[in-house]
């Protein structure tokens, strides 16, 4: 949670799950809905996936930001959300060279 900001949280697993998926899909239109977000951000999971395709139809933003731990290869997370990302970043830099699009600024962790 954020300050006083309200906590949603989501069904898990969806990877690999249809009805985690649809679940989530159906949570991610009615919060869409309902915030109107400028803006959809996520480090990352399978949930990211429906919050990002319909927050781009709702007309929100859709930045992605890799996990630390992907360091050489893209997680099946970003490779379904890229369509629609707006910007991705990665953590590494050796990943900024193998993703043409994606941006490399640092690591959330503060290091690197």
């Amino acid at each position: 949670m954020l300050g006083t900001e309200p906590a949603v949280f989501g069904d898990a697993p969806s990877s690999r799950s249809v009805t985690g998926l649809l679940r989530n899909s159906l949570r991610a239109v009615r919060l869409l809905r309902r915030y109107r977000p400028a803006v959809v951000l996520s480090t990352g999971a399978a949930i990211a996936v429906p919050f990002f395709w319909l927050g781009r139809l709702f007309g929100a933003e859709a930045i992605y930001v890799e996990s630390v731990t992907r360091i050489g290869s893209a997680s099946t997370t970003l490779r379904l959300v890229r369509p629609v990302a707006s910007r991705v970043y990665v953590q590494w830099p050796e990943l900024a060279e193998q993703l043409s699009s994606a941006r490399y600024e640092g690591t959330i962790l503060g290091a690197g």
